[in-house]
């Protein structure tokens, strides 16, 4: 329930809409200082959000801390299945069959095809990459001797 009018931060404003407040070395969203001088620190793993729907508010009564689940579930209810993301935020599996929870599920991906992924790059790519770097050696090893002969030729000068 929304209590009171909204109060509209009026400075700096983010590229994503959010207003924007300088604090230490860092731009900090409005909204999330707004939260924790009247509610304290926000939960680890909590976003904030609006009750509103106004992303410059930052009524304290307008903003509440969800899990990133819950706060999702908020979007959807408010406006509708909209985005990829929001999509597949009920997803359980991949689409290879992997569990995704826990340590499997980052950013909508999942995270055993990303390692299998990278793995299989890494070995199709393994002779080519040794290949470019012995080129790169040989390409390059006459100048290195070179510039070594020319560096001990003064030290030994200096001696």
């Amino acid at each position: 329930m929304i209590v009171g009018k909204c109060i509209f931060h009026k400075g700096s404003i983010m590229s994503n809409g959010y207003g924007r407040i300088w604090q230490g070395d860092s731009h900090v969203p409005a909204h999330r200082i707004a939260y924790q001088k009247e509610n304290g620190l926000i939960p680890q793993g909590f976003q904030i959000h609006h009750l509103c729907a106004i992303k410059l508010c930052i009524n304290p009564q307008h903003l509440i801390a969800l899990t990133r689940s819950d706060h999702q579930k908020a979007h959807i209810k408010r406006d509708g299945l909209k985005g990829i993301t929001l999509i597949y935020s009920h997803a359980t599996h991949c689409s290879k069959g992997h569990l995704l929870d826990g340590k499997n599920k980052r950013q909508r991906f999942c995270s055993t095809c990303k390692k299998q992924h990278q793995n299989e790059y890494t070995a199709r790519n393994r002779e080519l990459t040794n290949a470019k770097s012995n080129k790169w050696k040989q390409e390059h090893l006459e100048q290195h001797r070179l510039w070594n002969r020319e560096y001990m030729r003064r030290k030994r000068a200096t001696l």
